[in-house]
């Protein structure tokens, strides 16, 4: 990772419109294309092309167990994509929750179970309570009910298939994004007005700010055709970007003179 964002940050001498500092003096000192690559360009080459040759070999090992790697992940792509795919097993795992509940009593056993647990707690409670006024029916219900919130929430983190429908919490897929599913042309066609939007716009914040929350909208409407979308990476950007803007307007008073 860090040779990669070297050789970025070194390519952006190969023009005037990429790296931050060129960018500053580029209109100032007259700096084309050609300038940049004559100059500056076939120079960030060579040392690209040295670095990442001895690179190679220096973990030349290392480099073949990731080819590996590759090829099994390629390989159980075209698995997922064309021979096995999630839709043709979910059908028979549902069947199978039923024959695991119904047909091998494992639902009936465990609800058993509990039953006695909740006759023996129930017992040992009224033991230390020692009340003679105490309302016994209404000492029952909230037991029940305090017992079957305990059991709920304990089931849903270790017995969630048992539990009826209502009662179960969302799954949350930790692999969605690696789903095999066809996504609808017209959701293409809106990701790519998005992105048209968000250019043309770039330098209108209120077009600009309208277009995300528009698109953050439309990406909740439509989420399951959609990737989860992680706004952490793109908020780092941001406050960086931002860093650059504020902590660039402060070297003013060297700048200005020498780009005169």
């Amino acid at each position: 990772m860090g040779l990669l964002f070297v050789n970025i940050s070194v390519g952006g001498t190969l023009t005037h419109f990429a790296a931050p500092p060129v960018l500053m003096v580029a209109h100032a000192w007259d700096w084309s294309f050609s300038f940049m690559l004559t100059n500056f360009g076939w120079k960030a080459i060579i040392g690209i092309l040295i670095s990442n040759t001895i690179y190679y070999f220096l973990f030349k090992k290392e480099l073949s167990l990731l080819q590996k790697k590759y090829a099994l992940l390629r390989l159980k792509e075209e698995i997922q994509k064309k021979y096995l795919r999630r839709k043709q097993l979910e059908t028979s795992f549902e069947k199978m929750e039923t024959i695991i509940s119904e047909e091998l009593g494992f639902t009936k056993a465990c609800s058993d179970i509990f039953d006695e647990f909740r006759k023996q707690l129930k017992v040992q409670i009224e033991k230390q309570i020692k009340d003679e006024s105490l309302d016994t029916a209404l000492f029952d219900e909230a037991f029940d009910q305090r017992f079957e919130e305990i059991k709920l929430r304990e089931m849903r983190k270790t017995l969630h298939g048992l539990l009826p429908p209502d009662k179960r919490i969302p799954y949350f897929d930790s692999d969605w994004n690696k789903r095999e599913d066809d996504v609808p042309v017209w959701i293409m066609i809106v990701h790519v007005f998005f992105m048209m939007w968000t250019v043309i716009n770039s330098h209108t914040p209120a077009l600009f700010i309208a277009g995300l929350i528009f698109f953050l909208g439309f990406a909740q409407a439509t989420a399951p055709f959609q990737n989860r979308i992680g706004l952490k990476s793109a908020v780092l950007v941001g406050f960086f970007l931002a860093g650059l803007v504020i902590h660039g307007g402060l070297q003013g008073w060297w700048i200005a003179p020498v780009l005169g």
